[in-house]
């Protein structure tokens, strides 16, 4: 598994992501350590200060590492819609992203 970096702007970051850089503000003091987790309090106090972009580090997955990322894909689903019920407009959305991404990860298999 190898691992690279990109850039990425400020309101594609999520948390549960790992900063590729150290960021430091104007007067050089250190914001962010490369290497940390990045959490929802984190991002906010990023965007406060007008952080537009950071460095994210991405793990490129083997094929045999195909079933961990669908899971990981959809812990975060199960993350994001939290506080929805399933029964609303935001409970089909979840399952419909869901379908998706099994769909997705189905066709990415070798035939």
């Amino acid at each position: 598994m190898s691992v690279i970096q990109k850039y990425l702007a400020i309101e594609d970051v999520q948390a549960g992501m790992v900063a590729a850089e150290q960021i430091c503000n104007a007067q050089g003091q250190v914001l962010l350590q490369a290497g940390a987790v990045l959490t929802e309090e984190l991002l906010q106090g990023l965007r406060r200060r007008q952080v537009g972009a950071l460095s994210i580090l991405f793990t490129e997955q083997a094929a045999g590492d195909a079933d961990a990322l669908l899971h990981t894909s959809l812990e975060r689903l199960e993350y994001l819609f939290r506080a929805q019920r399933e029964d609303d407009a935001s409970g089909l959305l979840k399952q419909a992203l869901q379908a998706w991404r099994k769909h997705q990860y189905q066709a990415e298999q070798p035939a």
